[in-house]
């Protein structure tokens, strides 16, 4: 099977990806230390401090000035009695952010934390205004104050909040087009969920700028199915999408065109039922969406094209809104 650079690379995330399955994104990141710590707008409270012999330092990042608001308690409550209960080690320590429905505080976790619950936590930071939390400076900022005054051998970051995917807010339109951002921040300390959003190219070009971070898992809606848009273009190539581990009713794989427009993006390939393999070939891949493309064989002999092919046990396999046609 030939593919070019394009297909190949998009075959190798996918099965890498979700052989991993979890609500788990990866980004390269070089280490990052700062000497210099934004302090305006901060109070301190006392029970900040170091640990040289903290191994890893976790971020989380709750951005929970909306509906999640009274569910972020309850998530800080369950870190709590995880850390009490030895889950996480002796030699890990937790930075939480948490924006809700007060102004921005930041807790510890660590081997001096003898709370059981979030009622029982003291801030080591009380933010003196509120802040927009869905924006990538202050989450950047937070990376530094952690980088700054909880040195670890390596740091990991939870961001925590509502989540629409990865497509940009700004690709307005019908429902399928709709806003696909991380993090809902309303500006008002009120329990809704219209405001600010964080892009996901803004993310990621932080933090590839800042470094600092060595894994980054999203708890947030949308975060761990994987979707693929494919720009607008003409692919002669051959796809197969092989059996993927974890994939289930809430981690599925979506391949869609960037536009939604199934005339936007065509598939087409020599390709012909004897090969046992058609253009788009589903390979035991379960959950699997196709929405708003276009395939055809090419294939101009007598024998039959094969197009679409769905095989060994592929289930819930969906095909949306696209067009299937042979020359």
């Amino acid at each position: 099977m030939e593919m070019t650079h394009y297909h190949k690379k998009l075959y190798d995330i996918v099965a890498a990806l979700l052989l991993c399955f979890a609500a788990t994104c990866l980004f390269a990141a070089c280490s990052s230390d700062s000497d210099e710590d934004d302090d305006n707008d901060k109070t301190e409270h006392p029970g900040e401090g170091t640990d040289e012999s903290v191994s890893r330092t976790v971020l989380v990042y709750m951005v929970a000035e909306n509906t999640l608001a009274s569910v972020a308690q309850q998530d800080i409550t369950e870190m709590v009695v995880g850390y009490a209960n030895g889950s996480y080690g002796k030699r890990c320590r937790m930075v939480i952010y948490v924006d809700d429905l007060k102004l921005p505080r930041i807790y510890v976790l660590d081997e001096n934390t003898h709370a059981m619950s979030y009622a029982d936590l003291v801030p080591v930071v009380t933010y003196d205004q509120d802040v927009n939390s869905a924006s990538v400076e202050v989450l950047g900022d937070f990376i530094d104050y952690v980088h700054a005054h909880y040195p670890a051998d390596s740091y990991g970051l939870v961001l925590w909040s509502h989540a629409t995917g990865w497509i940009p807010s700004f690709f307005s339109g019908d429902k399928e087009k709709a806003s696909r951002a991380f993090g809902v921040d309303n500006g008002g300390n009120r329990y809704y969920d219209n405001g600010n959003q964080m892009e996901i190219a803004d993310l990621a070009a932080m933090l590839e700028a800042k470094g600092g971070v060595d894994y980054i898992l999203f708890d947030a809606c949308f975060m761990q199915s994987v979707e693929i848009a494919v720009e607008p273009g003409i692919y002669t190539e051959q796809v197969t999408i092989p059996q993927i581990n974890g994939a289930g009713a809430a981690n599925t794989l979506t391949i869609r065109s960037l536009s939604g427009n199934y005339n936007d993006v065509l598939y087409q390939y020599n390709s012909t039922m004897t090969q046992d393999q058609g253009v788009f070939t589903i390979d035991g891949a379960d959950y699997v969406t196709l929405k708003g493309l276009s395939f055809t064989s090419i294939y101009t002999s007598n024998q039959n094209p094969a197009v679409v092919v769905v095989r060994n046990a592929a289930t819930h396999v969906t095909i949306d809104s696209c067009r299937i046609y042979a020359e």
